[in-house]
């Protein structure tokens, strides 16, 4: 896995702890995944967007992982956003 898809990875895991642990496993053990089915919380998914930020160096708005909706898809516009695509 690339340093990019590592970084979502791991913002994933930390804005989505142990009360969230067998939802997560679940869904990220899938191929491609839609990361609003991580939660039903808006404001979890702003979480998400922030500690991706903070590991990346990148801004991130809610709207663009709204736009980019699948695992795949999200990581590749950060490719593309960060210049390393």
């Amino acid at each position: 896995m690339d340093k990019i898809k590592t970084a979502i990875m791991a913002a994933i895991e930390e804005t989505f702890p142990l009360e969230y642990q067998d939802k997560r496993a679940e869904i990220v053990k899938q191929t491609d995944f839609l990361i609003r089915d991580l939660s039903d919380s808006s404001i979890k998914l702003v979480e998400l967007c922030m500690n991706i930020e903070e590991r990346l160096g990148i801004e991130i708005e809610f709207s663009d992982l709204l736009d980019n909706p699948t695992f795949s898809g999200f990581s590749n516009w950060v490719h593309q956003k960060s210049g390393k695509a």
